[in-house]
């Protein structure tokens, strides 16, 4: 008699541990839902409407590049032909570039 009643306890337990944890395994993966993203386009042009970009050094030395017939070159401070590889890469960059978030005008923490 006493096999019998544990054996019913043993088999509610297992039976009432099941529920739960399907019912917290539904709740996690509705947590997991992909939110909207409120990210912000920074720059709105493509990368065919660059034709010049400067880049300025810590040193004080800026590089000019100059686009001349779908090319680009390297004009300043010696000129030189660029690398197309490079110059897309960082064009596309750019040209994609998007912000996380914004910070305040009057913020009240800076360090964010």
């Amino acid at each position: 008699m006493k096999s019998k009643g544990l054996l019913t306890a043993s088999f509610l337990l297992i039976v009432l541990s099941g529920v739960m944890w399907w019912s917290n395994k539904k709740t996690a993966t509705a947590d997991k839902a992909p939110t909207e993203s409120v990210t912000t386009k920074l720059l709105s042009i493509t990368e065919d409407q660059i034709q010049n970009i400067e880049i300025k050094k810590r040193s004080g030395e800026i590089i000019h590049l100059q686009r001349s017939d779908s090319r680009w070159q390297i004009a300043a401070p010696e000129a030189l032909s660029a690398d197309p590889d490079a110059v897309s890469s960082m064009l596309s960059t750019l040209s994609s570039l998007r912000s996380d978030r914004t910070v305040e005008e009057k913020t009240t923490s800076p360090d964010q």
